[in-house]
């Protein structure tokens, strides 16, 4: 349900604003106290901006001649739309568990399709997952059987948005790949970057608009099997959520479960219910339903009682096991965090390349995969090409590359790869935590699906990565003397018709200076000059500048007409990264080293600088190139 949002900015509201918020908060429910006062001002605000209302005054006047159109239009203001595909997915998790006994229950009473009921639907996510859900693992049980959902919020502009069914495909992405496929169509012209939900899903849901607040308890004809009401009462007083839920438990069939959020518990409240999972309960087993003609006590026999799934209980199976394979030493410290024995994972190992991954699956049992395609010896690609067959465990990209690139993602894919999820930060491990778990446990349970399939819907998005101009552009490696292998391997990454003028500074006297020029100069096929604050004004394409670490402020200054990203190697002190950071305008890019790199962290510039592998240094700072140029085109 679109739900108020909760602020804690303290006051009170214009006098003549007071009774609208009142009769807002009376209609839905939701609390407009004090609390929210800065939050309902903000909102009538913007209204009145648009209906060119200048004053509170006025603008109530025109409220009490408007009133049917006027609350539909504040309640949606005032009300919170957050909500994605598959949120909380322990509830779908749960409802995968628990389909079998859920059909067999409702076959027994005579009835063909499950009813599902997601109230408080808010923009209709939830109920596109439920439906891919469903869709997918109803026909796997029973062909025969069917489903039917209901979807609902108090907003009528969001029922509308989930009537069209039409998203961005960015909030698609999360989605496991076996619930996409056959789904959704992209849209043309306009609306290239926009998905629809095909009919096939689309047949299966109802959209209306219903206020829970003044829910009747024959609100509708049939009773339902499941009933998702998550993320709304905890904008309910305590009387207002036992009320409503009671009403709701009246239209819950004896076999089903009710879910409400996973921060909304209502064991604490007086209510004829038991837990069966998280955040997920059923009836007593001897619980009072209301019916049409009067209220009867219904006793639910063991079999038709839905209690926790076995695959759901601690110890009820057997971890998944899980092999890392990048060779990011921070990528595989979260990798390893998110992939918990309390999540249903273990990590078996991990390993920095393909090379090495085929040796540790040569002698240990492991389920799934997780691939990075920037790799050392031997990148992701590779491995596939050379070791991916029908016998090997389900493999899941986890990559930095745009899930979009036809060239590398979706190379990895059609190569067999079971999905692919854009690699986690350490500011983003929150939100990408429920992706990152559900894709790895859906490849160890489906994957027997056909991959060619399943990607259809990425394949509609891939584009060619934009190519790279290097004109107007300069590189600044900050390095040491024990870098230069790696410095090497660097430039080696680099495709040579694509290496803009790079100036490398190291932290040395100049005989290091002159090492360093004599190797690079045997090694790589490109002019290598040393540079100092008296060098020439215009720097040259495939051309690499050696200069003292001394010399970084004048040489920033005198070059500063460049679009400028920046790569420092591990060896790097955290003195000279701040001085980099003072003089650059430029963004960041740091070799990930692990605990030494995690020292870096508090000067790096959350969203804007990045800390990965060398192997990622080329493909990292052409997006960061390609992003500087496109902002500044815009």
């Amino acid at each position: 349900m679109a739900v108020a949002k909760s602020i804690s900015t303290r006051g009170n509201l214009p006098e003549v604003l007071a009774p609208i918020a009142a009769k807002i908060s009376k209609i839905t429910g939701v609390q407009l106290g004090p609390r929210q006062a800065s939050q309902v001002r903000s909102r009538i605000s913007q209204r009145m901006r648009k209906l060119k209302i200048t004053t509170d005054t006025e603008y109530a006047r025109f409220f009490d001649k408007n009133v049917a159109t006027e609350l539909g239009i504040l309640i949606s203001l005032l009300t919170t739309h957050y909500t994605f595909f598959f949120r909380e997915f322990t509830h779908f998790e749960y409802l995968i568990d628990s389909l079998s006994s859920l059909i067999s229950a409702a076959k027994q009473k005579g009835k063909n399709k499950l009813r599902v009921w997601s109230a408080a639907g808010s923009t209709g996510q939830e109920a596109y997952s439920l439906a891919m859900l469903l869709k997918y693992h109803i026909p796997l049980i029973d062909p025969s059987f069917g489903f039917e959902i209901i979807s609902s919020d108090v907003d009528k502009q969001s029922v509308e948005h989930g009537r069209r069914g039409v998203y961005k495909w960015s909030e698609l992405k999360s989605v496991p790949a076996l619930y996409l496929s056959g789904n959704w169509a992209r849209g043309k012209g306009e609306i290239a970057a926009f998905v629809k939900a095909k009919d096939r899903l689309k047949e299966h849901i109802k959209f209306e608009t219903i206020n829970l607040v003044e829910l009747k308890g024959n609100q509708f004809k049939d009773n339902f099997d499941i009933i998702f009401c998550r993320n709304v009462f905890i904008y309910f007083s305590q009387d207002t959520i036992k009320k409503t839920v009671e009403t709701m438990l009246g239209m819950l069939e004896p076999w089903g479960f009710f879910v409400s959020g996973l921060s909304e518990p209502l064991t604490e409240i007086n209510l004829p219910i038991e837990s069966l999972g998280k955040s997920v309960y059923g009836h007593h087993r001897v619980v009072e339903l209301e019916s049409k003609d009067a209220k009867k006590s219904i006793e639910i026999s063991g079999d038709e009682f839905i209690k926790a799934p076995d695959s759901l209980a601690v110890g009820g199976v057997r971890p998944i096991r899980v092999l890392i394979v990048d060779d990011s030493p921070s990528i595989v410290k979260i990798m390893s965090a998110i992939l918990s024995k309390e999540e249903g994972f273990t990590v078996v190992g991990s390993a920095a390349n393909g090379i090495e991954a085929s040796k540790f699956l040569k002698d240990n049992e492991v389920d799934v995969v997780t691939l990075d395609i920037h790799m050392p010896e031997q990148n992701g690609i590779e491995y596939l090409q050379t070791s991916f067959s029908s016998k090997h465990p389900p493999v899941v990209i986890v990559s930095s590359v745009s899930r979009e690139d036809s060239g590398l993602a979706m190379k990895a894919l059609n190569l067999g790869a079971f999905d692919y999820i854009e690699k986690p930060t350490l500011g983003n491990l929150s939100e990408i935590k429920p992706e990152i778990c559900s894709k790895v446990k859906f490849a160890a349970k489906y994957n027997k699906s056909a991959p060619s399939e399943m990607h259809k819907i990425s394949s509609d998005f891939s584009r060619r990565v934009r190519d790279f101009n290097p004109d107007g552009k300069l590189r600044n490696l900050f390095a040491s003397i024990s870098d230069v292998n790696r410095v090497v391997e660097f430039f080696r990454l680099t495709p040579d018709t694509q290496v803009p003028p790079t100036v490398i500074y190291l932290s040395h006297a100049d005989s290091i200076l002159n090492s360093m020029f004599d190797r690079l100069r045997v090694e790589l096929k490109l002019s290598v000059k040393i540079l100092d604050d008296h060098g020439a004004d215009d720097l040259q394409l495939n051309a690499i500048y050696l200069s003292n670490i001394s010399d970084v402020r004048k040489i920033f200054n005198k070059y500063s007409k460049y679009d400028t990203v920046n790569f420092v190697f591990g060896g790097i002190s955290k003195r000279i990264c701040k001085r980099i950071k003072d003089y650059s305008r430029g963004g960041i890019i740091v070799e990930d080293l692990g605990a030494a790199t995690a020292e870096l962290s508090e000067i790096l510039d959350e969203g804007t600088d990045v800390y990965v592998p060398m192997t990622s240094f080329a493909y990292e700072g052409e997006k960061l190139f390609n992003s500087n140029e496109m902002r500044s085109s815009a």
